[in-house]
C-alpha cells in the first residue's frame, strides 16, 4: 500500500469516526432538549390517570412490566410526551405470588397531599389488570380506590399500611382478587383533610 493511500484512508476513517461521534452528540443532546421541553405530570395524574389506565390494558401474560419502574415510569411517559413526577429509584417494588396469581406492589415516597398514593397493587383479573391505590383521602385519613378514564371511585377508609407486605394481605382481604372491595368508613369523625399540591 502507498503512502499517500495510507494516510488517506487513515484521514478518512478519523473523519468517519469523528462524524459518527457528532451524530449521537447531536442525537443526544436533541433528546436532552426533547425532555426539557416535557411537562412534568403530577403524582395523582401519574397515579390515578395513567398509571391506573395503563393497568387495564396489560394482559395477565405481559405482567411483568409492573416489575420494576423503569418501563412505565421512564420509557412509557416519554413516548407518551410527559415525564413522571418520580425517578425510578424512588419506587419501590415487591412481587408476591398467591394462589397461582403474581401481584405487584408499587411503594412511593411518603406524600402529604391529597388523594395521592403511598401504595399501588397492580392485580391480576379477568385477563388484564386492575391497579388498587392506598392514597391520602379527602374524608378519611387513607382510602382504597381504582380510576378509570373518566372517574376515580373509592371504597372508604384503610388503615395506612407499613410495608408492601402489609399493603398485599389487606387488599386481598379485602376483596381485591374479586374485582369487588369491600367497603369501609366513608366519614371518619374530626379528620380535616390536606390540601391538592399546587
Amino acid at each position: 500500500m502507498k503512502p499517500v493511500f495510507k494516510l488517506f484512508l487513515s484521514l478518512t476513517l478519523t473523519l468517519s469516526a469523528v462524524s459518527a461521534y457528532c451524530q449521537e452528540v447531536i442525537e443526544l443532546d436533541t433528546t436532552a432538549i426533547h425532555l426539557a421541553d416535557m411537562h412534568v405530570v403530577s403524582p395523582y395524574f401519574f397515579q390515578h390517570q395513567y398509571l391506573s389506565v395503563i393497568a387495564k390494558n396489560v394482559p395477565e401474560e405481559d405482567g411483568e412490566i409492573f416489575g420494576w419502574p423503569k418501563p412505565l415510569n421512564t420509557y412509557e411517559p416519554i413516548d407518551i410526551g410527559f415525564l413522571s413526577p418520580f425517578k425510578d429509584e424512588e419506587i419501590e417494588v415487591s412481587i408476591f405470588e398467591d394462589e397461582g396469581k403474581k401481584i405487584y406492589v408499587w411503594r412511593f415516597p411518603e406524600t402529604e397531599y391529597l388523594r395521592e398514593a403511598l401504595y399501588m397493587m397492580f392485580v391480576p383479573f379477568d385477563g388484564h389488570y386492575i391497579a388498587y391505590a392506598i392514597s391520602i383521602g379527602q374524608w378519611v385519613d387513607w382510602e382504597i380506590s381504582i380510576s378509570d378514564e373518566k372517574k376515580r371511585a373509592t371504597f372508604g377508609r384503610v388503615k395506612k399500611p407499613e410495608s408492601a407486605q402489609e399493603c398485599f394481605e389487606l387488599l386481598k382481604s379485602r376483596g381485591a382478587y374479586t374485582g369487588k372491595i369491600t367497603p369501609g368508613e366513608f366519614l371518619q369523625k374530626d379528620y380535616t383533610c390536606p390540601s391538592y399540591r399546587e
